[in-house]
């Protein structure tokens, strides 16, 4: 059985750019950024995509965790 990793805030530690289709944002070693190690994407900060991801992950999450309708 493999383990999910879940989507969390952590440090680049190489440089890249935004994972969001049309950002030129660059991200540089030592930024904050929102993480999904599963398709090992990035979302930058400075752009507000990493905390547009991390909102919408927490909702979904919230989604899941309330989810009485079985």
């Amino acid at each position: 059985m493999s383990r999910y990793a879940a989507p969390r805030w952590i440090r680049a530690t190489r440089p890249g750019h935004c994972a969001q289709t049309g950002c030129d944002e660059q991200i540089r070693p030592g930024d904050r950024i929102f993480y999904y190690p599963q398709g090992q994407a990035a979302y930058a900060v400075p752009c507000g995509h990493g905390a547009e991801q991390a909102h919408d992950w927490q909702a979904r999450r919230q989604d899941e965790e309330n989810n009485t309708s079985y």
